[in-house]
């Protein structure tokens, strides 16, 4: 035998719906600005013959009637609650989101031609075993928001070029960059701060990989004519350095 839901909708002052029938079966209380929404499903009387009144509905359409009250409800709160925002007032930080900083200052001292010594590690071994020239170019773009690096050398006698840009994301207060390179497909992307007193950039980075996501730890440090670049890999508190490279500003 089939069960039936009657439904009722009533006004009442203290509430400002309220979904009421005969013999209450199921309800729920949900709280707004305003005061308290009671609904309730009720399973009703069987109907007298003869009873031209509407049918009531169904178990499945009760229910869809509900979630659709209560979705009015939510969307009505939410609605409530969404802060007025002065267009003035927006305009002025979406500029100020905008408009190169003093860290952009910092990507644009990176801007010009360098030579570059490459030292890489081999796993289990702790010196550097590979020791190989290449050439790096910084340029600056989009209005000194961002630089970008080409990077071309050796590894193990193979040829290796790379690209990054590398820029600061004022929204977040963090240098953010990205680095592709010929030796996979995957791309690693970094974020980090700029130590102020020693001028050393700290960034953590993350790409994919067949065992899943690898987390590296980076370092660039100022030196009297260019700076050094620092790569380990990290695993939980393990951390394995991997290689640095030593960029001389020609």
């Amino acid at each position: 035998m089939n069960q039936h839901l009657r439904i009722g909708i009533t006004k009442r002052a203290d509430v400002p719906v309220s979904i009421l029938g005969p013999v209450a079966a199921i309800s729920f209380a949900i709280m707004n600005g305003s005061g308290q929404i009671d609904i309730q499903i009720s399973k009703p009387q069987p109907p007298s013959r003869g009873d031209t009144r509407m049918r009531p509905l169904t178990l499945p359409a009760a229910f869809f009637f509900l979630a659709a009250v209560m979705t009015i409800v939510f969307a009505q709160q939410t609605e409530e609650k969404t802060p007025e925002i002065d267009p003035a007032a927006l305009a002025q930080m979406m500029t100020k989101m905008a408009t190169p900083g003093e860290a952009h200052e910092h990507l644009q001292s990176m801007v010009g031609k360098y030579k570059t010594l490459s030292k890489w590690y081999f796993p289990g071994l702790p010196e550097p075993t590979m020791a190989d020239e290449g050439t790096a170019e910084f340029k600056s773009i989009l209005g000194g928001r961002y630089v970008t690096q080409e990077f071309h050398s050796r590894i193990n006698g193979e040829p290796m070029e790379g690209f990054g840009i590398l820029g600061f994301d004022n929204a977040i207060d963090k240098f953010v960059g990205v680095w592709v390179d010929n030796m996979s497909t995957t791309i690693l992307e970094t974020e980090g701060k700029l130590d102020e007193k020693s001028g050393v950039l700290k960034e953590t980075g993350t790409c994919n990989s067949p065992l899943g996501k690898m987390h590296y730890r980076m370092t660039t440090t100022p030196t009297k004519n260019g700076f050094v670049f620092v790569l380990s890999q990290v695993e939980g508190n393990k951390e394995t350095p991997l290689g640095q490279i030593e960029y001389i500003k020609q």
